[in-house]
């Protein structure tokens, strides 16, 4: 199986180590009542796999 688009809930320190490999469209957010991110919705899109020779 082969993931290459996927809606992810997430804490927000991992949705930045996802955009490191594709591009993600954040949805929506929760926060707690003194403003910290509880999760984050992501539209996440794989990078394109390099060419191979």
């Amino acid at each position: 199986m082969h993931l290459n688009s996927a809606w992810i809930v997430t804490d927000e320190p991992t949705a930045k180590e996802l955009a490191r490999y594709g591009s993600e469209r954040e949805i929506g957010r929760v926060e707690d009542c003194e403003g910290n991110v509880d999760w984050v919705l992501e539209d996440w899109q794989a990078a394109p796999t390099p060419a191979q020779p």
